[in-house]
Order: C-alpha cells, then sequence, then structure tokens
C-alpha cells in the first residue's frame, strides 16, 4: 500500500485496498439480500457512496439486477415532472440493459401524467422483462427536497411494497435510499411515507480500531509502531472516514518530507499531533482540500431556516461535552451536518479536529451581534430606482424579453378558467381516415364527391359551409360541374392561403370565386408553436394567388352576424364594431407581443373552454343522410379533414394538439359568440396602465427597504407583495379577461430591491463572514 492507496473524498474504486468494512456493509447488503427498504441518511463523506458500490457489487454477484439514480444529477435546476420521470426511465432503460426506445416508449403514453407513465414502465417494462430480483439504488435522495411533487415519488415506493401482497411479481423490487437528509426532511406524510413501513435504517458509524486495521498496511515500513500510529490517528478523527483516510495520507508524506525532524517525536502520538496540527488545524480555511470543513461550516451555519438554534445546541455541548439525544429535528439536523454524533444515548463532539476548528470561541463568534443598520435611504435614491427599473423593464418587454415567461403565465391563467358547453351554432363535418377507405382510399376527395357532399348539406338550408379544404387545382373528376355549383352557392366560403416561407406563391382559391366570398387560411402561431392569436384579416402581400383579406374565420363569422341583423363598423384602424361589441386591434395593445409580431389585424384567441368546440359528423353519415336536418338547418358548416396521416395540427395554449379545422371552429365562435353571447374577449391593457402597474410593484420595494430595517421583516413584506402581485394579476384576468403583467412586475419588484437594499441583517443573526 503506498501513499496513493489512502483516497481523500469520492468513492472508493472496488480494488481499493484500503476500504474499511464496517458493521453498515453487511447490514445493507443482507436487509436488500431480503427484499427490505433500506435507507442511509447521514452527514456527507462518511463513505456512503464506497457503500453503495460495494453492496451493488455483491449483489450483482448474487444475480441481483442492480441500477443506481444519481439525484444529484437527474434533479437541475427548476427540473418538470416530465423531465424527472422521463430521465429515472432513462435510467432504467440503461442500468438494467433493457432492450427498448425509451423515448418511443414515453411518447407513446403521453397521454398519461409522467408519474403514471413512470409507475407503468416499473410494472411492465422493467418488471417483465427482467426475471429476477432487482434493487433500486437511489443516491443523493436530499437532491429532491426543492421539487413539488418530491412525495410522489415517496408514494411511488410505498405503493411497490403495498403491492406485494397482491402482486408477487413486486416481491423481486427493492430500493435503497442514501443522502443527507431526516426522513421527515423528505416527507412528512405518514399515508404516503415508506418510513414506517418494513424498513432498515443503516446507520454509518466512524471506523472502530478493529474495523480500520486493513489501514496499516500503508503505515508500515514508513512509520515506527504502525499500529499505535493509527491509534493516534483515530483519536484525533474519532474514526470519520474522510479524516482518517486525510490524516494517513498526511502522516505517510510528512515521513518523506521531514525524516530528520521526526526524531523528537519518539512517541507517535507526539509525531501524529504535530501533523495534524500544522496540515489541518493551522489556517484550516486555506488547507481545507479537498473541502471538508468548510463544508460541515455552511450546513451548520445556512443550511438551515435558523442556523442560531444549531449554533445554542452545539453550545451547549461543547460546555457540558454531552448532552442526552432525544432525536428531536434540531438534533437531527445537527448529527446531519456530521459535526456531532450520538454514542451511548449522548450526542458529543464528533472527534478532536472538529472540536479543536468549531471551539467554543469559535461559536461565540458566530453568534456576535451584527452592528447596527445605517440611516433610512434617500427618497431620491428610491424614485430614482423605480423609474429607472420601470423604463428597464418594459424597454426589455418592448423587446420580447419576458415573452416565453409570459407565455406560460398566460396559458396556466387561461387553463384555470370555467368549462363551457359546446356551440351548438356550429357543425363540423370531418373527413376521417374511415371515410377515405371507405371511398376506396380517394384522397384527396375528387372534385365530384365533394360537389355531392355539398348538395347533401345544401339541401337542409344552412346558413353558411366552409370548406377548409384547398381546390386550386382539378382532383379526379368534376372539375368543371364543382366550379360552377359553387359560383351559383353563395353561402359557400372556400379557402386559399397567402404566400409564407414554406410556400412562396401561397395556395389559389377555387377558380372563378369572387374575392368577397374568399377566405384566407392562415394561422399564427407564437416562438413555441402555439397558437394564441386569432388574425382577423391582413392586406394579401403581392404578388399572391390569393387575394383574399379577411381570415376564414371572420368571412364566415361577419356573414354570420350580418344575417343576424348586426351591423360591422371600423371605428379607427386599430378597432372593429361588431354589433356593441368593440375589438380592440393588437396593433394598439400589444401586451407582451412587440411590435413587429403583430401585423395585420390581430386579437387574442379565447379557445372555448369544452371538451368538443361543436357537434360533429362524417363524411360518410352526410352522404348516406345519416345526419338529422336540425343539426344542418341555419348552422354553420365546416368541412375539413381529421385523418391523422394528414399534418394539420396545431398547438393550443392547454398543451394539446388539435386539427385545423377545429382551430378555425375556436375562432368563429370567439367572433359569434362575442357579439351574441356577450362572451368575453381577452385583451391588454394600454401600455401606460401596464407602466403604471410595473412602476407601482418597483416602488413598493424600494418602499419596504426605505421604511423596513430587519432583513427578515423584509423578506416577509417581499413575499407579501409577490404574493399580491399574482393574485391580483389571477383575479383580473379571471374575472375582467384582462391579462395584466405578472413576470415583468415580479422582477421590477426583485430588481429594485437590489438596487435599494441596504447592507443590513437581523441583530440575532449569526455572523454571514465567519471567521475561522
Amino acid at each position: 500500500m503506498t501513499n496513493d492507496d489512502y483516497q481523500v473524498g469520492g468513492a472508493l474504486p472496488l480494488e481499493a485496498r484500503n476500504y474499511v468494512v464496517r458493521a453498515a456493509d453487511q447490514e445493507l447488503y443482507q436487509g436488500l439480500r431480503g427484499m427490505r427498504f433500506c435507507y442511509v441518511l447521514n452527514s456527507r463523506q462518511m463513505g456512503k457512496s464506497s457503500l453503495l458500490v460495494r453492496t451493488m457489487k455483491r449483489l450483482q454477484d448474487q444475480g441481483f439486477a442492480c441500477v443506481e439514480m444519481e439525484m444529484r444529477d437527474i434533479c437541475s435546476y427548476q427540473i418538470n415532472q416530465e423531465e424527472f420521470y422521463g430521465t429515472m426511465v432513462s435510467h432504467l432503460v440503461s442500468g438494467l440493459e433493457l432492450d427498448l426506445d425509451e423515448g418511443e416508449w414515453w411518447y407513446r403514453y403521453a397521454y398519461l401524467s409522467p408519474f403514471d407513465r413512470f409507475s407503468k414502465f416499473v410494472d411492465e417494462e422493467v418488471l417483465g422483462r427482467v426475471a429476477g430480483k432487482i434493487v433500486i439504488f437511489i443516491d443523493e435522495i436530499d437532491s429532491i427536497l426543492n421539487l413539488d411533487f418530491k412525495d410522489d415519488l415517496f408514494g411511488f415506493i410505498r405503493a411497490c411494497y403495498n403491492k406485494r401482497a397482491i402482486q408477487h411479481k413486486y416481491q423481486r423490487l427493492t430500493f435503497a435510499l442514501l443522502g443527507v437528509a431526516t426522513p421527515s426532511d423528505l416527507i412528512a406524510d405518514n399515508q404516503r411515507t415508506p418510513f414506517n413501513i418494513e424498513s432498515l435504517a443503516i446507520e454509518l458509524k466512524g471506523f472502530t480500531w478493529e474495523e480500520a486495521k486493513p489501514l496499516v498496511r500503508g503505515l508500515q515500513g514508513k512509520v515506527r509502531h504502525p499500529d499505535a500510529v493509527l491509534q493516534a490517528i483515530l483519536n484525533w478523527t474519532g474514526g470519520q472516514p474522510f479524516l482518517t483516510q486525510k490524516v494517513c495520507r498526511l502522516v505517510c508524506q510528512a515521513v518523506g518530507e521531514q525524516r530528520e525532524q521526526m526524531l523528537p517525536y519518539t512517541l507517535p502520538t507526539g509525531f501524529v499531533d504535530q501533523v495534524v496540527r500544522s496540515h489541518i488545524l493551522d489556517n484550516w480555511l486555506s488547507q481545507d482540500n479537498p473541502e471538508h470543513l468548510r463544508t460541515i461550516r455552511d450546513r451548520v451555519l445556512s443550511g438551515h431556516q435558523d442556523s442560531q438554534p444549531l449554533l445554542m445546541l452545539y453550545h451547549r455541548i461543547l460546555k457540558r461535552k454531552k448532552v442526552p439525544a432525544d432525536q428531536n429535528n434540531l438534533q437531527q439536523q445537527l448529527q446531519l451536518s456530521g459535526l456531532v454524533v450520538k454514542r451511548g444515548g449522548q450526542l458529543q463532539v464528533a472527534n478532536r479536529i472538529y472540536a479543536s476548528v468549531f471551539d467554543r470561541h469559535w461559536v461565540n463568534q458566530q453568534l456576535q451581534p451584527i452592528p447596527s443598520p445605517s440611516p433610512s435611504l434617500p427618497r431620491w435614491r428610491v424614485i430614482a430606482a423605480t423609474v429607472g427599473v420601470t423604463v428597464l423593464v418594459m424597454g426589455m418587454r418592448s423587446l420580447g424579453v419576458w415573452q416565453s415567461w409570459e407565455f406560460q403565465t398566460f396559458d396556466w391563467f387561461g387553463r384555470s378558467r370555467q368549462s363551457e358547453e359546446p356551440d351548438q351554432r356550429l357543425l363540423l363535418v370531418q373527413i376521417t381516415r374511415q371515410d377515405i377507405a371507405n371511398l376506396d382510399n380517394e384522397y384527396p376527395l375528387h372534385d365530384r364527391t365533394m360537389r355531392q357532399l355539398l348538395q347533401a348539406l345544401d339541401q337542409y338550408q344552412p346558413q353558411l359551409i366552409g370548406l377548409d379544404i384547398y381546390r386550386d387545382r382539378p382532383e379526379g373528376k368534376g372539375q368543371a360541374e364543382l366550379i360552377e355549383y359553387l359560383k351559383t352557392r353563395d353561402r359557400v366560403i372556400p379557402i386559399c392561403t397567402h404566400p409564407n416561407q414554406n410556400d412562396p406563391e401561397g395556395i389559389s382559391p377555387p377558380p372563378e370565386i369572387p374575392d368577397k366570398r374568399l377566405g384566407f387560411s392562415d394561422v399564427i402561431t407564437d416562438s413555441d408553436s402555439i397558437v394564441r392569436r386569432h388574425l382577423l384579416a391582413m392586406n394579401p402581400p403581392q404578388p399572391s394567388n390569393c387575394s383574399a383579406y379577411y381570415a376564414f374565420s371572420s368571412q364566415i363569422a361577419l356573414r354570420y352576424l350580418q344575417n343576424q341583423g348586426f351591423s360591422v363598423d371600423f371605428p379607427t384602424a386599430q378597432q372593429w364594431q361588431i354589433g356593441e361589441i368593440r375589438f380592440n386591434i393588437l396593433n394598439s395593445h400589444p401586451g407582451f407581443y412587440t411590435t413587429s409580431q403583430v401585423k395585420g389585424h390581430q386579437i387574442m384567441l379565447n379557445y372555448r373552454r369544452s371538451q368538443e368546440i361543436a357537434p360533429t359528423v362524417t363524411l360518410t353519415q352526410v352522404l348516406n343522410h345519416q345526419v338529422h336536418p336540425g343539426l344542418i338547418k341555419d348552422k354553420i358548416i365546416l368541412i375539413g379533414v381529421t385523418d391523422p396521416s394528414v399534418k394539420d395540427y396545431f398547438k393550443t395554449p392547454d398543451n394539446q394538439e388539435i386539427r385545423g379545422l377545429h382551430i378555425h371552429a375556436h375562432k368563429i365562435s370567439q367572433l359569434i359568440s362575442a357579439v351574441t353571447n356577450k362572451r368575453p374577449l381577452l385583451q391588454f391593457p394600454p401600455w401606460w396602465i401596464e407602466s403604471l402597474w410595473i412602476g407601482t410593484w418597483a416602488l413598493s420595494a424600494g418602499l419596504i427597504n426605505w421604511h423596513i430595517s430587519r432583513l427578515i421583516y423584509r423578506g416577509i413584506a417581499s413575499g407579501i407583495i409577490l404574493i399580491s402581485i399574482s393574485t391580483l394579476s389571477f383575479t383580473l384576468f379571471i374575472t375582467l379577461h384582462i391579462y395584466i403583467p405578472l413576470t415583468p412586475s415580479i422582477f421590477a419588484h426583485l430588481i429594485t430591491n437590489l438596487c435599494t437594499v441596504k447592507h443590513q441583517t437581523h441583530k440575532h443573526q449569526p455572523n454571514p463572514n465567519p471567521n475561522p
């Protein structure tokens, strides 16, 4: 064994000769071998990772299938459920060497929630494909503490154990959790926690003399009395694995560098004392590499909600040497720091090194009051910060900086509205895959079939028929008859498409159809491919094969409403007025859109909150006269293709993909319902109201820092403000259907807070800049 065989930090490789076998090794192995739920929750750098590696290898040698999930790698910043459970599935596939495409499997069941998909994967694929016993190791489990959905994972583990009674395959699956946390930190719900089932808590303790004997080999030939030297090392480290390996290495290095200086130290203890003091205790901050003591310090000072009680408890232990252990939450948190351990029912400092570094003098320094704060902020600074931040935030908004966040907020607000009934004024005629099969795979529909469909509908006198199918060229036989029919039927509205990046010329309408009966089918999507806006009209670009000014939805809705006796007017270039209802075009109130994004006449699309937008029938039903005339008479009929093989899908704010036919139906229903039923429109306030709103919340941060001196009260006040911003924004959207900027307001408050904050903390808060 050489100096390099003493590994300081990290998991020891399987072949490492200096691995120290402890009682925990056998306890964890036997527990998992008996398919018990095991957990190792302890302070950092106590050998949990090395224990995991060794135990996994022993189980694999016995025929177990094992997989490790490192939560620190999985739980990235702001990870959502989709990413979290999807990554866990990927780890299971690779760790268990399952022969399947996890991506294809994951999206095949996209209709299930991420958690249900993960449960299904374990049930069907893991337990279905792996025949033997399975152990899933979840390391760094404390990394999930900040996840909102962490309880679901522990509920899943408990459910797996509960299923053992009725599904024997679950008797082949068990789990092992490792990390720096207490069971109550991880989950407090007694109904879902797996820690109160038949579980086994593995306690990792420091090395005893008997356990540490393998470390003697590295000292042999370098020091006199290696057994005594190791005992002296253990007297300093208390058997703490990281420190024991580190001091062993330092002793070996010191022997080679200072052989002559060692002569005065005839006793092993004197030499070890000198090494520990010179290489660890003296200027410990600069010599703490790899980091260990600083990790403990940071855990005590900032790893808990309030460090003062922890420091007071530790001070009491230092003073009395021992304190009875009652396993309350405060004692557990102090134990997780590694600073103290439980021995014989008493809490005491873990070792002499800790006691020397974190002594009573150090504790008193952390408990010193902070100097009184400086006088209150100048008023001009608050006003200047408010105005400057408001201008900055509004400028960034006009450039679309906050757009992605505002998209998510807008969508979430919209999904929170109440459900509605389908619009009975519309009837959707869907051309399905079965319809095409019934016509001997006739697709695109022949002109003759199209004319038959229109005639079958026309005989029942619908108000209007919207044809969401292109007819810019002949399809099969019967074009002349179809064109002649379309020319004589004023109630039929065909479509065309303006030029775009994918089609520089656009798509022409059927021949000889006047412009006043045409509607363009162009749909505007946002940067995330979601349709949130309703394009009402626009001047066709030149040159263009499509000369329609009105959108397909606008053309149909305006004709329907005029037939109902409503007038149509355009008071200004930024307003439409139909009956008593005014539609404010986005050009004047763009909200979270930039000016360049609102070309033409656009409004926000207010989707109808219903499972189905309108009643639906199929092409076959219409041609076979299987549709009740009451569904057609005086209704708006929309005809479109819904065969999945025809790519005509659009994403909605509900995280769904719907057909272009249904997008047009939502748009038509929005316009008609706004005029006839006074259904609200989604709108943005004028820019000056948005500026005033954002400026108000920026000012609130300045006023908080101006009037409130204590940091904790500032935090509480800012928390109340942020909750108020969110609540008011949501309430205004739900009640008045006005979207008030939420994300910019929150950032305005936070930025102003930073600009006006003073160096001040609670007078009893521990010093944030501790001295060694």
